[in-house]
């Protein structure tokens, strides 16, 4: 018999672990403490946030220290956020840097966006061969979402998905499904309910979405689809 695809959890800032039928990312901040667990998978960035309370070098000496560890699958959160009171071109230089290791490293690049999605584009655009990037917890119109896909930029889609009547659930219908990914972020939501409020917006089974979803995952983190 078929094993059934696992629900997965993009982006999660509340260390999970996996469990039976449920695969998570754990997001981790330059610096943070990484838990001793052999299963613990994760993406480590310097969050423009970071820069309001360290310096970028000493940020970015703790986040080549951690680069190593066990568990990385890939980097960020990284990105740029104009809602905060740090200067853009440091906050550029910064996820500049992250965006070509993650490159160079062959592995997604996880992205915080804050009225910056010009920029992100313009960022990739310049880069010879970008790979692949993710941005997480996606709020933006529809016409963003086109803008970001065209670029070869996937969405990730959280909780605000599940609110009633809400813009991404108007405009989830018209994404491609094998650009997507779903997220819980720093909230107690289940996924499980992330994706099944996107499963009934797109049409799909809950099983055609988890098995979509999982063959995203397999291509953009290049894991084998059996794996």
């Amino acid at each position: 018999m078929e094993q059934a695809s696992p629900f997965i959890d993009i982006h999660t800032h509340r260390h999970r672990q996996p469990g039976q039928g449920l695969l998570v990312v754990n997001s981790i901040m330059a610096g943070e403490v990484l838990p001793e667990s052999p299963h613990f998978r994760f993406s480590l960035g310097i969050h423009p946030w970071q820069l309001k309370t360290e310096k970028a070098c000493t940020l970015e000496k703790k986040f080549i220290d951690q680069l190593a560890a066990k568990g990385l699958i890939a980097l960020g959160e990284a990105g740029l956020d104009r809602a905060i009171a740090v200067d853009f071109s440091l906050q550029l230089a910064v996820f500049s840097m992250q965006a070509e290791l993650a490159t160079a490293m062959r592995i997604p690049l996880i992205i915080h966006c804050v009225r910056s999605f010009s920029e992100i584009i313009a960022v990739r655009k310049t880069m010879q061969s970008p790979g692949e990037w993710i941005v997480h917890g996606f709020r933006g119109n529809a016409a963003t979402a086109q803008r970001l896909l065209k670029h070869g930029i996937r969405l990730s889609l959280g909780p605000a998905l599940v609110t009633d009547n809400s813009p991404l659930s108007r405009m989830i219908p018209d994404l491609p499904a094998d650009r997507l990914f779903f997220e819980t972020d720093d909230t107690d939501f289940q996924i499980e309910n992330i994706y099944l409020k996107a499963a009934a917006l797109l049409g799909l089974s809950i099983d055609s979405l988890k098995s979509q979803v999982f063959a995203n995952f397999a291509g953009c983190f290049n894991i084998p689809i059996n794996a």
